[in-house]
């Protein structure tokens, strides 16, 4: 029994970073995505519209992972060792 995998853009991060992207995680309700780049960036995304909503930036290290504590927390790894705790207090 063959299987078929269907494929939809949805959206076009790199609007936002400049680099390789290192690290996608939905937070627990699919309300938002983060996203983490090399370029030091670490996007939050709304999925209904794709839209990016904040942005958190740190020269000299790149992000590598990303993932959600909570809805409104975010726990991102940088190269350099560094663990960045990002708390959302407004959309």
């Amino acid at each position: 029994m063959a299987s078929s995998l269907l494929y939809k853009r949805r959206w076009r991060l790199k609007q936002l970073h400049r680099d390789s992207i290192t690290g996608l995680d939905f937070s627990p309700s699919g309300t938002y995505l983060a996203s983490t780049s090399i370029d030091g960036r670490l996007c939050i995304w709304a999925t209904s519209s794709g839209e990016a909503l904040h942005t958190v930036e740190r020269e000299g290290a790149g992000f590598m992972c990303v993932t959600w504590v909570n809805e409104v927390h975010i726990v991102a790894g940088m190269e350099d060792g560094v663990l960045v705790s990002v708390k959302i207090t407004k959309v």
